[in-house]
């Protein structure tokens, strides 16, 4: 018979091939390489379920028949807003304090008179939902928070 390299670890004899060894056991590194995505997939999930960011959702709902406008929401060391909310228009956003304090709420009416008043308290790492139902004269603040 005549052997006839060939290329990598291993050798032709006749029409078969012969898997030599020139190195140390590397099944370790077969195994790894077999399950990446697996692996992969746990890093992805892990990372996922230990990032949970904790916000709260602000709803500002026009309840009244006019359009509202200027409406600013200051909370602790940041501000939102909305130029305009139509007559039972919602307008949601999400905050994240990173201060405690009361939010400030103001808003213009229909005739362009300016609003002010004191929302609810929150608190650094504070998550829950704050509804802001507006009416032309006055916002109410309903907050579920924890």
């Amino acid at each position: 018979m005549v052997e006839k390299p060939l290329s990598g670890n291993g050798t032709r004899i006749g029409s078969k091939s012969v898997r030599t060894s020139t190195g140390p056991d590397d099944s370790g590194f077969n195994f790894i390489r077999a399950n990446w995505w697996l692996a992969l997939g746990l890093i992805v999930v892990l990372a996922v379920v230990g990032c949970r960011s904790r916000v709260i959702k602000v709803s500002l709902t026009n309840t009244s028949a006019q359009p509202l406008s200027a409406i600013i929401v200051d909370y602790p060391n940041a501000t939102f807003g909305v130029n305009a909310l139509a007559p039972g228009k919602t307008f949601q956003y999400t905050i994240k304090p990173l201060d405690n304090g009361a939010l400030k709420i103001q808003f213009a009416d229909a005739n362009g008179k300016s609003h002010s008043m004191r929302g609810p308290a929150v608190r650094k790492g504070q998550e829950g939902t704050i509804q802001i139902n507006f009416t032309q004269d006055s916002a109410l603040a309903q907050a579920s928070l924890r």
